[in-house]
């Protein structure tokens, strides 16, 4: 939970006025078993009360994950290879103000587990929403889109074709073309990533 908070992608949740609606999501923690010291912090979307989840009244959008064959061929197609990732790709979009008395939870202040429970809410997408992959499979797009004119069509066709959610895959002719590719992404994204709470996601 330190990361999310650190980080700023979530925030003390504000009293509810009258009448105003809210959701609490379930927090559980997950272990690695490679990494048994560590604990990773998931909100469980799917959970229900009287019969509801939060998931199953949220629309999910269109999917607009790239056929996995196809990404896969295009890796393959030319002499270098290129990978890339987005870390934390929900976290790197955030929530409208008015839609975050959904994504509330319950945390120890400050993060100190010696202090009282208090409520936050989610600031960012949250792995596990139905809609957060459309959601961020569609920004990360728009974010290419819109830097095609400074950047070039290679990085717009790039994440369009060959990424499979947070990961891209390609191949270029050349170690120069594959260099070129990836530095012009990563200025073109850089610039969405201005607008999130966080560095994180660079």
């Amino acid at each position: 939970m330190s990361k999310i908070l650190d980080n700023n992608h979530a925030e003390l949740a504000p009293p509810l006025h009258e009448h105003e609606e809210c959701w609490y999501l379930p927090l559980f923690g997950v272990y690695h078993p490679k990494k048994p010291d560590q604990i990773r912090g998931v909100f469980d979307s799917s959970a229900k009360c009287n019969g509801v989840s939060l998931n199953s009244v949220l629309l999910t959008g269109p999917d607009l994950t790239n056929d996995l064959l196809g990404v896969l061929l295009r890796f393959r197609k030319e002499m270098v290879a290129v990978t890339a990732d987005v870390q934390h790709m929900f976290h790197c979009f955030v929530v409208r103000k008015d839609h975050r008395n959904y994504l509330r939870f319950l945390w120890h202040k400050d993060n100190d587990l010696q202090k009282n429970l208090v409520e936050y809410r989610m600031r960012v997408h949250v792995f596990g929403n139905s809609p957060s992959p459309a959601v961020a499979t569609l920004g990360l797009r728009k974010a290419a889109q819109a830097s095609e004119q400074e950047f070039g069509s290679h990085v717009t066709s790039f994440v369009t074709r060959d990424f499979y959610v947070d990961d891209g895959l390609t191949s270029c002719p050349t170690k120069e073309e594959a260099v070129k590719l990836m530095k012009d992404t990563q200025q073109a994204l850089a610039k969405i990533w201005k607008l999130t709470p966080s560095q994180v996601c660079l």
